[in-house]
């Protein structure tokens, strides 16, 4: 039974377990010590969602600050800050945090990220102009209580929430793979976009913008080949 419990503590997310005993165990010889049981694995990244995300940030980039990508749960440590950095100064998605993620790594040379605020008044101005959501490892936001006259959903009007990767989801690995997919934005402004040329950053998005099209339909293309 202990085992089971470690077990189901330790399966992803993470979660409290429970484990009830008479009060004999106290005092009782015990048989040895219970073999461990691998706790469940946590869920590859879902195709479709990593394909789905990497087009609409690339779709975005002219609007920066549209799609805000929000990281909760596990999702702030080193690995998975790197990733979401990497897709932010690529696309120019807004990175927010869960008001309370189990943990954000800090330190130097660690991307900064902002969690969203207590108060329901001040997440709908980080929200504010946000046209898509997108969820890695987290619900949507809501408000902590209800209060007469103020929203408890706190989206915005008109904006369409994306769920990247569920919590129990190997949400590194997601972001990861979204990242592979638009950091070459990073390259193409610097080379294209010197000295803060508009028509040089916009000229990098959109061949960037081309290269994930492209990508994606190469993917695709390769998993025909392997059903045949």
């Amino acid at each position: 039974d202990a085992a089971e419990a470690v077990a189901a503590a330790l399966a992803p997310p993470g979660q409290i377990a429970t484990l009830i005993l008479p009060a004999d165990v106290c005092w009782l010889d015990a048989d040895g010590p219970a073999d461990p049981i691998t706790p469940t694995a946590k869920g590859a990244p879902d195709e479709a969602a990593v394909n789905g995300a990497a087009k609409l940030l690339a779709e975005h980039k002219d609007d920066p600050g549209s799609v805000v990508l929000l990281l909760g749960g596990n999702v702030c440590r080193a690995a998975d800050l790197e990733a979401a950095s990497r897709i932010s100064n690529a696309t120019g998605a807004k990175l927010l945090a869960d008001t309370f993620p189990t943990r954000i790594e800090r330190g130097a040379g660690r991307p900064d990220i902002d969690p969203l605020a207590y108060l329901a008044e001040f997440v709908e101005m980080q929200l504010a102009g946000a046209r898509h959501i997108v969820l890695v490892g987290c619900p949507e936001p809501v408000s902590f209580f209800a209060y007469p006259g103020k929203a408890s959903r706190l989206v915005p009007d008109g904006c369409t929430v994306h769920t990247l990767a569920e919590a129990s989801d190997d949400c590194t690995a997601a972001l990861g793979a979204v990242a592979d997919l638009v950091s070459q934005a990073v390259h193409l402004g610097d080379g294209l976009g010197k000295r803060g040329s508009k028509v040089g950053l916009r000229l990098a998005r959109r061949v960037t913008s081309d290269l994930v099209a492209e990508q994606l339909r190469s993917e695709e293309h390769t998993s025909e080949l392997q059903s045949h």
